[in-house]
């Protein structure tokens, strides 16, 4: 489940994408309407894997002043994988308050794409898993940002239906050097929950992009993604590009 996703997206880690926007100057007052797409190799975030197979991931924002809402999905070419999430979000200053709600579709059997089941029952589970993000940007160091979020309504929780709060805690730091930009994540988890069984480092991830101009008011950003788990033992390489 989603909404910082690397490479294209490193919502991560957000759910959401590293996708390329238009270079708007926005008026506080009026509404500001922005549609991209990434296609990568891989679907990874936070360290998790999803999805082996390439991913289409268009994202749809609308944004006005400090506020921003939007849909972000990410579809699976070659296999069922079909991941929709809603968005919602505040800047104030340096700080930034996310909430996502991440909704899975299990295509081959739809068992698990009743949209409108948001709790759990004795029976069955949410199909819906919520996540609030706050993120301080800046703080005392230029590129720096800190984020921390936790899982708190829906799917999360351990086999005797007890909420587990998954929580991720995650430092950025992003650069450039000759024209290319990067950015350097580590992230983890403070307790059993959806990124580990204990309390771990779950991601150590370096990623590199290259904006290519198409047109005066368009670019194309090229990402290539190393990440490793430290939990896991997973290592991935995620490449792609957006638009």
């Amino acid at each position: 489940m989603c909404i910082l996703i690397l490479a294209g997206q490193l919502q991560l880690t957000t759910g959401k994408a590293w996708a390329q926007q238009d270079t708007v100057s926005r008026d506080s007052s009026a509404v500001a309407v922005n549609l991209s797409v990434s296609l990568v190799s891989s679907y990874v975030w936070r360290g998790q894997l999803f999805d082996t197979h390439p991913q289409v991931q268009p994202e749809l924002t609308i944004g006005l002043g400090s506020l921003e809402a939007g849909l972000w999905v990410s579809k699976s070419i070659g296999d069922i994988y079909t991941e929709l999430d809603l968005f919602a979000s505040v800047e104030i200053g340096q700080v930034k308050l996310e909430v996502y709600d991440y909704f899975y579709i299990e295509q081959k059997t739809m068992q698990l794409s009743d949209y409108w089941r948001y709790q759990n029952t004795p029976t069955t589970d949410a199909t819906h898993t919520f996540d609030a993000v706050l993120t301080l940007s800046d703080p005392g160091i230029n590129g720096l940002s800190i984020t921390a979020s936790c899982f708190f309504a829906g799917y999360d929780h351990d086999e005797s239906r007890k909420r587990l709060y998954s929580n991720y805690i995650g430092l950025e730091y992003a650069g450039s050097f000759n024209e290319t930009e990067f950015l350097i994540a580590l992230g983890g988890t403070l307790s059993e929950g959806f990124y580990a069984t204990r309390p771990a480092f779950t991601q150590l991830a370096f990623t590199a992009i290259k904006s290519v101009d198409i047109n005066p008011q368009r670019s194309l950003s090229l990402t290539g993604t190393l990440m490793v788990n430290p939990d896991s033992g997973g290592v991935y390489f995620i490449f792609g590009f957006s638009i």
